[in-house]
């Protein structure tokens, strides 16, 4: 019999509360709490067990943003922050509460990611995370990135499709066209532009080698575009998965 994990979400929309109650409700081995506030969130996390927090960018009266807050009382539970706001604007507050992983909203289907990615976090143990704060330490907060950063590791639902040489000339966002249209056999013309998924430029900032020519390991990329997610590494290595 599996054993059953608690998800807390905090957000102070309550159509993301419910979608999220919904979606993990429906799978079994979960329970889900959700909280409008970051009071009552952290009430929830100093009454519950809870295995993984997802949290939009909510601040208590005091000011004080929840996933700090939370950080302080779970010291070893993935945090994935769920919010509107780009990364320059929660970046120093992402990194200070070593928030595992970092998903811009949207719209209400980058849930499915959101669950996805709790799915995985709470089935590995908390000391095997790659967060934030060593994986990207050397990343530009200057990037604009509307994307999840997560740990290297693929399952067998991924397809390796394609790999990006970072020292030829093409862009990294014209290979991950190539590895979407090799991988659907549709004509790209008909695709919605890519950087309503992501932006291109910020992505082979993040995971090119620096400057320097020294090779960013272990970090990957993945996001939601046309139906499927997208797993892009450090590496160049572009893996595609479907969401349906």
């Amino acid at each position: 019999m599996s054993v059953q994990r608690t998800v807390l979400h905090v957000d102070d929309d309550p159509e993301f509360l419910e979608l999220s109650e919904r979606l993990f409700d429906r799978a079994a081995t979960f329970e889900t709490l959700t909280a409008p506030t970051a009071e009552d969130g952290l009430r929830l996390l100093e009454t519950h067990e809870v295995d993984c927090i997802i949290s939009d960018f909510v601040v208590s009266r005091e000011g004080k943003p929840f996933i700090s807050a939370a950080r302080d009382v779970a010291v070893d539970v993935p945090i994935i922050l769920f919010t509107g706001k780009e990364w320059d604007l929660v970046s120093n507050d992402a990194l200070s509460a070593n928030v595992t992983e970092y998903v811009q909203k949207a719209g209400i289907e980058e849930i499915e990611v959101v669950k996805s990615r709790a799915e995985e976090f709470v089935a590995v143990k908390a000391d095997s995370f790659h967060n934030i704060a060593t994986d990207h330490a050397d990343a530009s907060s200057d990037a604009a990135m509307s994307f999840a950063l997560s740990p290297t590791t693929l399952d067998e639902e991924w397809e390796l499709v394609a790999h990006h040489e970072w020292t030829s000339s093409e862009e990294l966002g014209t290979t991950v066209l190539e590895a979407i249209e090799e991988y659907t056999g549709e004509d790209p013309a008909e695709f919605a532009p890519l950087f309503e998924a992501i932006d291109a430029d910020a992505l082979e900032e993040l995971l090119s080698p620096s400057v320097s020519g020294t090779e960013r390991e272990g970090v990957q990329v993945r996001f939601p575009y046309k139906g499927h997610e997208l797993a892009v590494t450090s590496d160049g290595d572009i893996a595609i998965r479907s969401l349906q």
